[in-house]
């Protein structure tokens, strides 16, 4: 058969190539590529979880420190800390991904070859507490969520859970991270070895100090559970030692990524003719503020876009409440409207004048800096979630509800005044228990109104009776959030602030004048109005 194409001259487009080490100049030069030779490259960095966001964040700034910064000595052996699948689609790429970072007017496509290794911790436990306890590790750094530091309420050491127990019991198995780390600590100081820095790069107030509180405590336990129960001066000294050797900046971190979907692969493949099965869809714009006491004994990020600042606290508690806090308002409020993705809310010019109201209310609970303008922080803000490019979906946002209802929580806890003067914060409360009583039936069904989080269905006391059926309770509620208020292990004091109740029966009125607690028609309706939310001036 004739190829029309060739026939009458056009060339045919090559088939695509699989992005791997042989392959990588056949790579159109439209994508940036290393041009250092990965053979060259060394083991540095440990780092679990390398999920979407480190692939898309921490490692970007590893990648321009080796190609810029000639740092052969940083690369990374990435842990899974339980699924293979991230390692299973990197290997035969020989963990080469693309970062394919848009802002809605231009895509800028970039070849990652950052690192050396993926492991999975299930499969080599030992292997990785070796690792880490290497000569030629300089730094362990972590993207594990809030989950994956076993903290209690307190952000202290949760003594109940399985994995904690479960890696005192058995050294030589661990399954927490922290358990690698310090059993990895033990080996250090029995050889006599230097200790390491340990950065930890998930969205958690003061998530340094916190992470080296973890660790302490984790020795201590660690040390009873060789003593007999007995923590004395002399078990102490992993304790001691980790006290002494063991550094944990506070960091802020900042790209939104949006999760993998097939389209972004078909689009390299049909733009630029190769086949990546782990590429990243991100934002052109990230962050990075890494407290500058430490700045001695890290990599010079600074060098590379990276910011070593004195308040990193002010920038952390900005970029959770401004930035997450308003990711969460915008999946509850977007998909009660009937949206599906962030830009289809700041299309929308009633719920996009709710956000801004809900971020200036938070603004009043924050502190700027000479280099952090809020009012400035806020418009960049509304200016990425405008981005059509991330096709942001707005069921991410708002699906871990339960787990992250503090971004929502924690401001309104800190406002001064009667509380019915913040309408908007209160009104996204009240949202997040109006996503509840729209919800899908259980934790296992994956419809409109998707919740990750399965205690929000139901959970269990420790004699086997089910409680804080968050999900069935919301959906018996009518016109009244009143019963609801009740769930103290939800709203904690709060319940005995004057005039809350009040003030979230107001935002509960006002989301049901606005028709947001009954099913509307599926899909996306960008630009609809929303009535029942009146907006203030920007």
């Amino acid at each position: 058969m004739v190829n029309v194409n060739t026939a009458y001259g056009e060339a045919a487009k090559p088939s695509p190539v699989l992005l791997n080490n042989a392959n990588l100049h056949l790579v159109p030069d439209t994508v940036a590529k290393p041009t250092y030779n990965r053979a060259d490259l060394k083991h540095g960095i440990v780092h679990f979880g390398p999920g979407q966001f480190a692939c898309a964040h921490f490692f970007s700034y590893i990648e321009d420190l080796i190609q810029e910064g000639k740092r052969m000595d940083l690369g990374i052996t990435a842990v899974c800390p339980n699924n293979p699948e991230r390692r299973d689609l990197l290997a035969p790429q020989d963990n080469l991904y693309t970062i394919s970072a848009g802002n809605g007017k231009e895509r800028h496509d970039r070849v990652i070859g950052c690192i050396k290794d993926v492991l999975v911790a299930s499969e080599d436990r030992k292997r990785i507490v070796n690792l880490i306890a290497d000569p030629s590790t300089q730094l362990v750094t972590m993207t594990v969520t809030q989950k994956g530091y076993h903290f209690d309420d307190n952000h202290q050491l949760n003594l109940a859970s399985e994995d904690i127990q479960s890696s005192l019991k058995n050294a030589d198995e661990p399954t927490a991270v922290v358990a690698y780390l310090v059993e990895a600590m033990a080996l250090r100081m029995e050889r006599g070895l230097p200790g390491l820095t340990v950065l930890s790069c998930d969205n958690v107030v003061n998530n340094g100090t916190n992470l080296k509180g973890t660790l302490l405590a984790y020795a201590n336990e660690r040390a009873k559970a060789r003593n007999d129960g007995v923590l004395d001066e002399q078990s102490k000294a992993l304790t001691h030692w980790i006290e002494d050797n063991v550094i944990c900046p506070n960091t802020m971190v900042d790209r939104i990524t949006p999760k993998y979907e097939r389209s972004q692969t078909e689009l390299l493949q049909t733009q630029r003719q190769f086949t990546d099965n782990a590429p990243i869809k991100t934002e052109t714009s990230k962050a990075f503020v890494i407290d500058s006491a430490h700045k001695d004994v890290l990599p010079a990020f600074d060098s590379v876009g990276a910011k070593f600042d004195d308040h990193v606290s002010l920038y952390v508690r900005a970029k959770n409440r401004m930035l997450n806090g308003a990711h969460m308002v915008m999946g509850l409020m977007g998909r009660l409207e009937g949206h599906t993705y962030a830009h289809d809310v700041m299309e929308d010019p009633k719920l996009r004048q709710f956000v801004v109201n809900v971020m200036d209310e938070m603004i009043g609970t924050l502190e700027g800096t000479d280099d952090l303008d809020l009012v400035k922080y806020r418009d960049s803000l509304l200016e990425r979630f405008s981005n059509r490019y991330m096709g942001d979906e707005l069921q991410r946002l708002a699906r871990n509800g339960l787990s992250k209802l503090g971004r929502i929580l924690d401001p309104i806890k800190e406002l001064r005044g009667d509380l019915q003067q913040y309408p908007y914060l209160m009104t996204s409360a009240a949202a997040w228990v109006g996503y509840l009583k729209r919800a899908d039936e259980s934790h296992a069904v994956k419809g409109d109104f998707h919740i990750e989080d399965a205690d929000a269905y139901g959970v269990k006391d420790t004699n086997g009776v089910v409680k804080d059926k968050y999900v069935e309770n919301a959906k018996g509620l009518n016109g009244h959030i009143a019963p609801f208020l009740a769930q103290a292990n939800v709203w904690g004091t709060l319940r005995e602030r004057e005039g809350f109740h009040e003030a979230m029966q107001e935002g509960w009125a006002t989301l049901d004048k606005a028709g947001l607690l009954t099913p509307k028609p599926k899909g996306p309706a960008a630009g609809s109005a929303t009535p029942g939310l009146d907006s203030k001036p920007n």
